[in-house]
């Protein structure tokens, strides 16, 4: 898989899946396309998950420590470029398509750096992480697929493996209703169309 070559090492991971009743190349196409912020809005759990995510960032921003975070109209795997907070790491196009992001997370307000793949390796900073995530279509039987959605984090030194394990132990629960949330839509748009 592109994932293990883009992130082969990681302190943690979280991979969850669906079965879809549909072609392959039509569920890779909507996992592409599936708009994420729409995703969130369609999803009341996820929508309290993010909004309670977003509780210290607000309380920063309210004391002045932090500004405010554009709004987002939408956000769809196939729009990334190969510049920005979150971009396109690799593509294997209707097999598996790896985004990511590098920064802190953990503690505090949210801090994605700006990078591109060549730096996406490189991005190791003291204090932070690196995040890299796939959405994979595997052949499963004559008509159907599994989709899989694996998001793994990399620590850059001892102290950000700290923070990083912390989080995720306390919030991958949490983090597993978004993936599965997202697989659910794209098995809802998948077999609405079969």
């Amino acid at each position: 898989m592109l994932l293990d070559d883009v992130l082969p090492d990681f302190d943690v991971t979280r991979v969850d899946t669906v079965v879809i009743r549909a072609p392959a190349e039509d569920v890779y196409q909507i996992a592409r396309d599936v708009d994420l912020v729409a995703v969130v809005r369609e999803d009341p759990l996820v929508g309290v998950l993010f909004a309670l995510r977003s509780i210290p960032d607000e309380v920063l921003r309210r004391l002045g420590r932090a500004p405010r975070a554009p709004e987002v109209a939408s956000m769809r795997l196939g729009d990334l470029g190969d510049e920005g907070e979150w971009i396109r790491l690799a593509e294997d196009p209707g097999r598996e398509f790896v985004f990511g992001a590098a920064g802190r997370y953990w503690n505090g307000p949210i801090q994605w750096d700006r990078i591109t793949r060549a730096s996406f390796a490189d991005a190791t900073a003291p204090g932070s992480a690196r995040v890299a995530a796939n959405l994979a279509v595997h052949p499963y039987s004559r008509d159907c697929v599994l989709l899989t959605y694996e998001a793994r984090t990399a620590a850059a030194d001892g102290d950000a493996r700290v923070g990083v394990q912390r989080y995720w132990r306390f919030l991958s629960p949490f983090i597993g209703v978004v993936l599965r949330s997202v697989l659910r839509a794209v098995k809802r748009r998948a077999e609405a169309g079969a």
